[in-house]
């Protein structure tokens, strides 16, 4: 019996596996002109082209319930994912198990337009058509669809769609269509069905086929190395199975070594690498270049933005922004860059395989990129509030280009470079312990290099550095990296440069800590002079503000209001809003230390009202809410000063992720204020206990108001009646001296009867 293959090319090419009598019967059936599909013959499971099961294969019910709903709802859904997901594997499951769904199936190959005409031209002969000779297939294709929108029952899979171009071979109507496809976009988009990946219980039973079920611990950390993608699972199973390798040994080798197992294995298709490897052949060339740069960076989401250097490394970030578009654009037909807004990111495991497959050259310049496209983005002032959800964004980036320019042995000061932006940033949020190790390891990657950049980012560190340890040890720590870096800047840049005037503001501002104050007053006006000379009016504005500052801890009460109110008047009059808050904040502070509380509040309900007409959320705001709180107190309007307060104290909170002392103060004092004004006891303990957490081992200043918050804390206990509690807290002894001193003008006074704190005279 011989049939004509294009005719029959529902029936595969084992022909003699079939009783004559069956061929004879198929023949007859489909070889007629009857239309429709009222036999009831499942014809479509020998179809040749339908593909293989995975042999790993695991039924995805969640997956399964989605096509299906989606299907009953709109009668089309198109399966999309990187290569190796499972889209084919997804499609072939629902398409095996509907068979009392549909009277028809079929499956389209998709993967070019030749072959998908050729195989919906076969279904022809199947709804009663028949080809006319000289008929152009793409007429008899038209023919066929239009048929098929007649008829109800059936369904169509169209896989591995290459282009959303194909869409207009879909029947508009009558069954239901499965598409899959690489791409991440489609020309209607409420079709997509973005193909999650795998739960931990569906790849917990791809690694049970390797064997014994694997302990939780690493099956959790090889569920997360793969990032729950079906082929990497399959091909983690394959290996164990294979070579016996203990779990464990496998866990320790896909740390090391992912993008190189998952190319080895089985060769061709079933290997997640050679699949990618594969599309990127066909991806324009500055797509891929785009591609290699994202391989670098984090596979979080990060803006593309157009580069501004001419830099010979920055060749693969796109010079326009249309180019970029057209990037993106191509790189998402191929599911290798998925979009969110204005946001773009990129697989892990794509981004392993496409720097594993990167050499020499073409590695180093693909990094640079990275760099490039970084260092465009990463704001100057990271400690300035605006740009922090910027630099929250870029962290995750920023640390994977740290780490690849570690493993490539690339010149230290690029990674010094980011140290210093990302440092400041974490010390401004809260997070202390990690910049300090962020900056002192970057100090000892420059040990050893003595070049000019080494050094300059050697003075960077140090002056971050001496920042943030400046309230520890008196500042012996912090003076010493201030004395150094300065001797750096100075040796590089000479007395009239901006870095150098950094320098010299800072320094100032600790020796004025230390209580060193003409010495400070040399510094700031070393500063001041050189920001005048180069017009940085933001810089200057600060510069009179410290001088302001210090002027008032000599007690010269009248210059200082004079250079508070210059710095006032600069900050408003140039627009620089943060810093016009802040010398408000300065000006108020001279006007309540010299009685003049009600100039005080204007002052500071003035540096308010800039803060929220400019929409400024910043730590400058919340402190000018929290003193005009404190100054109302002071003038006794109690509830206008309770609520300032709790705001100045929750913004500050919600500004840094961890708590700084100066969150600390801000609960004592409004503790104090509180118990000031009668609140209960057990209302106001934890404000204590919380400012004594985070001041401990400070300056002695602030160890000096732990000791008073540990005091006042115990005072709450003993009222809530926690004796126990309260003698455990006051075991180092009796309130320090100057505590009443220190707290006069709230009318606080203590005695303790045994164990007991008495609190009187409020």
């Amino acid at each position: 019996m011989i049939l004509c293959r294009r005719h029959h090319r529902i029936n595969d090419d084992a022909w003699k596996n079939y009783p004559p009598a069956i061929l004879f019967r198929w023949k007859e059936k489909h070889e007629s002109r009857y239309v429709g599909f009222s036999a009831a013959v499942d014809l479509s499971v020998s179809y040749s082209h339908l593909p293989h099961k995975a042999y790993r294969y695991v039924r995805r019910e969640d997956v399964q319930e989605e096509i299906y709903e989606r299907l009953q709802g709109m009668a089309k859904v198109v399966v999309s994912g990187v290569s190796g997901c499972g889209k084919t594997q997804e499609a072939l499951s629902y398409f095996q198990e509907s068979t009392a769904e549909y009277t028809f199936r079929w499956w389209v190959r998709g993967h070019d337009e030749i072959t998908t005409l050729t195989d919906l031209a076969a279904i022809g002969p199947y709804v009663g058509l028949a080809q006319v000779d000289g008929e152009p297939v793409v007429d008899y294709v038209r023919r066929v669809l239009v048929r098929l929108e007649g008829i109800s029952g059936w369904l169509i899979v169209f896989d591995n769609v290459e282009d959303s171009g194909i869409e207009r071979l879909l029947p508009s109507s009558g069954g239901h269509v499965i598409v899959t496809t690489k791409a991440s976009s489609w020309t209607s988009a409420k079709l997509l069905y973005r193909l999650p990946k795998l739960t931990m219980q569906q790849a917990s039973a791809i690694m049970l086929s390797a064997g014994e079920g694997l302990p939780a611990a690493i099956m959790e950390e090889i569920y997360a190395a793969t990032v729950g993608h079906p082929l990497a699972l399959d091909q983690a199973a394959s290996f164990i199975a294979d070579t016996g390798m203990p779990a464990e040994a496998y866990l320790e080798l896909l740390r090391s070594e992912r993008a190189e197992l998952l190319g080895r294995g089985v060769m061709g298709a079933d290997s997640f690498s050679s699949l990618i490897l594969s599309v990127l052949k066909r991806v324009d060339e500055q797509a891929l270049g785009l591609l290699k740069t994202l391989t670098f960076v984090a596979s979080t989401p990060i803006t593309l933005v157009v580069s501004g250097s001419d830099a010979p490394f920055t060749s693969f970030v796109p010079k326009k922004l249309l180019e970029i578009e057209d990037c993106i654009a191509w790189l998402r037909s191929n599911s290798l860059l998925e979009r969110h807004g204005n946001l773009v990111s990129t697989h892990e495991l794509i981004q392993d395989v496409v720097r594993w497959s990167l050499v020499g050259v073409d590695r180093k310049r693909s990094l640079m990129s990275a760099v490039q496209l970084l260092t465009d983005q990463l704001p100057e002032r990271t400690t300035d509030v605006a740009a922090w959800p910027v630099v929250e964004l870029l962290m995750p980036h920023c640390m994977a280009v740290i780490n690849h320019l570690s493993a490539e042995s690339i010149h230290p000061a690029g990674i010094t470079y980011f140290y210093n932006r990302l440092a400041p940033y974490l010390m401004q949020r809260g997070q202390r312990a990690e910049a300090e190790r962020m900056l002192r390891g970057a100090l000892d990657l420059l040990r050893g290099h003595n070049d000019e950049s080494a050094e300059s980012s050697r003075a960077s560190l140090m002056h971050n550095l001496a920042r943030l340890v400046a309230d520890q040890d008196g500042g012996i720590e912090s003076a010493s990296l201030y004395e150094k870096s300065l001797a750096i800047k100075l040796r590089l840049y000479g007395p009239d440069h901006v870095l150098t005037a950094i320098g010299f503001g800072a320094f100032g501002t600790l020796r004025e800590a230390q209580g060193l104050l003409g010495e400070a007053e040399e510094l700031f006006e070393k500063s001041r002079r050189v920001y005048e000379r180069e017009g940085d009016q933001r810089r200057l504005i600060e510069s009179i503000s410290d001088l302001s500052r210090n002027r008032f801890k000599m007690r010269d009460l009248r210059g200082s209001l004079m250079l508070a109110q210059e710095a006032v008047e600069k900050a408003v009059g140039d627009r620089e809003w943060n810093e016009a808050v802040e010398s408000h904040l300065m000006l108020a502070t001279v006007h309540r230390d010299s009685g003049n509380l009600v100039e005080a509040a204007r002052v500071l309900r003035v540096g308010q009202n800039i803060a929220r007409q400019s929409q400024l959320l910043s730590p400058n705001l919340a402190r000018t809410l929290f003193r005009r709180g404190e100054v109302l107190a002071d003038l006794g309007v109690s509830e206008s000063a309770s609520a300032l307060l709790s705001e100045g104290l929750h913004m500050m909170e919600r500004l840094a992720v961890e708590p700084t002392p100066e969150i600390a103060v801000f609960k004592f004092n409004y503790g104090l204020f509180l118990l000031r004004t009668d609140v209960p006891p057990f209302a106001v303990r934890d404000l204590f206990a919380e400012a004594r957490k985070h001041l401990a081992g400070l300056s002695a200043r602030e160890q000096s108001l732990e000791k008073s918050a540990r005091e006042l804390q115990a005072y709450c206990e003993t009222e809530m009646g926690n004796e126990a509690e309260a003698a455990r807290l006051l075991e180092d002894g009796d309130p320090r001296p100057s505590f009443e001193r220190f707290y006069a003008h709230f009318g606080f006074k203590f005695h303790r009867e045994g164990n007991r704190l008495i609190m009187y005279g409020m």
